[in-house]
């Protein structure tokens, strides 16, 4: 069979539809990050880029009306390796926290990692970004003026070998809005904190028929943000403490070259956020906490070679979770009010897609839920496009 028809079609079809930004083949396979050998493993764990050393991987998605993308190359340079990936998506929304339709757009970051010794890698992010808007109101001659500043900067370390892989990330952001009416501030909005992510796998098997791995992760986010508003001589103030952790077992049972079965079970995964409001001219106090506990979850995909250029994929994830909501107040009346609820939850979500190989360029692609239930908007469907996620690597 002749790949080029095919291959044209599909590449019409992407540019007739909507591409999101994620690693094309972990979704078609129900999502076993951290369980099976893949490219986007640099950036869990860094001191893979080993493996990876020399490919340029692009991803297409749409965010609305407007088309984004990302790229990124690996490139050998003698015993070391550079890696530099453009407009990735960074996972910060500052607004959020300042409560504030600012101007400030940090949703993408520029991403360098540089591996070294042969097992070892360090990555670094930033984003800086800031905005002013200085204007005069008209007959009443009154200034206006509004400063807005925001950044982050993020630090990876990684070290692989054969079966361990381990890796780290702190991120710091913050952000700050002015506003000043005749050189006299009004509102003020600000937030700042840090973060850290420690991950890692262990191989305990790993040959022609199975691949066997132990994976966890273990998170820390501290934010707090600030708001003076206007004729209040106060601060708001929110404090912002997250973790979660998850750890869990996956294997990769190999039936035959270019076909297999991918399954991870978690036993056991938590996520707690918690949020303290107080201010500076009262003793209230409220906190918030919302915990969502997973009981367990699990990952299940099928890869299998259909011809030498084509791969068929399909795959599901099922979790079972506890979602505890907790509201409490403590009040200068000597007051204390709190009420707690919980809700159980079960999620399902299933994947279809296809990997289309040309020697060494790859498109990895997962179809559109809405065109297979739907249909195509050209014979009176409501999908434009074929696929929901596309990755394109090239392997030099």
């Amino acid at each position: 069979m002749n790949p080029k028809p095919l291959v044209l079609f599909l590449a019409l079809a992407l540019m007739a539809g909507g591409l999101f930004a994620t690693d094309s083949r972990m979704t078609a396979l129900g999502y076993p990050y951290g369980v099976i050998r893949d490219d986007t493993d640099i950036h869990f764990f860094p001191g893979t880029i080993f493996k990876y050393n020399r490919g340029i991987y692009g991803e297409l998605y749409s965010n609305g009306d407007d088309w984004n993308w990302s790229l990124g190359a690996n490139v050998p340079m003698k015993t070391n390796v550079f890696g530099l990936y453009l407009h990735l998506p960074s996972e910060i929304d500052m607004d959020e926290h300042l409560n504030y339709n600012s101007n400030l757009e940090l949703y993408h970051k520029v991403q360098a990692y540089y591996g070294f010794a042969e097992k070892f890698a360090l990555g670094l992010a930033f984003g800086f970004d800031s905005a002013i808007e200085d204007y005069d109101s008209g007959s009443s001659k009154t200034r206006f003026v509004e400063k807005q500043q925001g950044q982050f900067v993020e630090l990876k370390f990684g070290m692989s070998d054969e079966k361990l892989d381990l890796g780290a990330k702190v991120l710091y952001q913050g952000a700050k809005i002015n506003e000043k009416i005749d050189n006299t501030s009004t509102d003020v909005a600000s937030y700042s904190g840090f973060g850290v992510d420690l991950g890692g796998r262990y191989f305990i098997q790993e040959d022609s028929m199975l691949d066997l791995a132990i994976f966890g992760d273990l998170g820390y986010e501290a934010l707090t943000d600030e708001y003076e508003p206007t004729g209040v001589k106060s601060t708001l103030k929110l404090a912002h403490s997250d973790i979660n952790a998850a750890v869990g077992i996956g294997a990769n049972y190999k039936l035959a070259p270019g076909h297999s079965i991918i399954m991870t079970f978690k036993p056991i995964g938590v996520y707690s956020a918690n949020v303290k409001d107080t201010n500076n001219f009262n003793n209230n106090v409220f906190k918030n906490t919302q915990t969502y506990l997973t009981l367990p979850e699990y990952t299940l995909g099928v890869e299998s070679r259909i011809t030498k250029w084509l791969t068929g994929r399909v795959g599901a994830r099922q979790n079972f979770g506890i979602w505890t909501w907790k509201d409490e107040a403590e009040l200068e009346s000597n007051v204390d009010l709190h009420d707690i609820w919980s809700e159980y939850e079960a999620d399902f979500d299933m994947n279809l897609g296809l990997a289309i190989k040309l020697d060494k360029f790859t498109i990895d692609t997962v179809f559109s839920k809405n065109f297979l239930h739907d249909g195509p908007a050209v014979i009176g469907g409501s999908t434009k496009g074929l696929n929901s996620q596309v990755s394109l690597k090239f392997e030099y």
